[in-house]
């Protein structure tokens, strides 16, 4: 325990020292503390503002929050490019302009995936756009195949229910017409 308290103390003044670089150090003194700990988080901030501000009225608020869905989607091995992170962000705004504040859209963990996580997060990979999928054969041979058994099937779909089923006759003819 005395060891892990010795290093860290070390790593906190190399942190220190190589963070405050202005000539008033009590001034910078919780920058230099906290500069480790929240630098990157407020370079990622940074960079966010100057990509997507321009274009986008985004508060600090909802930049800290993409940076952070950002730093989750880098944990789940995943990249986005600066093009890909500006359409999602447009997106949103044209969704929030449609709604007219009825309801608010936001960029979440999910929005920020590649197209096929998301597809394959829904179940719908390997679908094609017909409905088929790899495994099965397309639909119109399954239906000439359902062609062939109904020749062999008849069914006579023409009947009145009171006198099929006589003992609801009193519950069936209870029942409005619906039609």
């Amino acid at each position: 325990m005395k060891k892990i308290t010795i290093l860290f103390s070390i790593f906190l003044i190399i942190n220190f020292s190589s963070t405050i670089k202005a000539a008033n150090s009590q001034q910078d003194l919780p920058g230099g503390l906290l500069g480790g700990l929240l630098g990157v988080l407020g370079n990622v901030i940074d960079f966010l503002r100057n990509l997507l501000t321009p274009k986008f009225d985004l508060n600090d608020e909802e930049l800290k929050d993409l940076a952070e869905k950002l730093g989750e989607l880098a944990k789940l091995g995943y990249t986005i490019t600066q093009e890909e992170l500006q359409k999602r962000v447009q997106q949103v705004f044209e969704i929030n302009t449609l709604t007219g504040g009825e309801w608010t859209a936001k960029l979440n963990l999910v929005s920020l995936l590649p197209l096929e996580a998301q597809k394959k997060l829904c179940g719908t990979l390997g679908v094609e756009a017909n409905g088929n999928t790899n495994d099965e054969p397309p639909r119109d041979k399954r239906g000439a195949l359902r062609a062939k058994r109904a020749d062999s099937c008849s069914y006579k779909i023409d009947f009145d229910v009171r006198n099929k089923w006589p003992r609801c006759r009193s519950i069936i003819s209870y029942v409005h017409d619906q039609g």
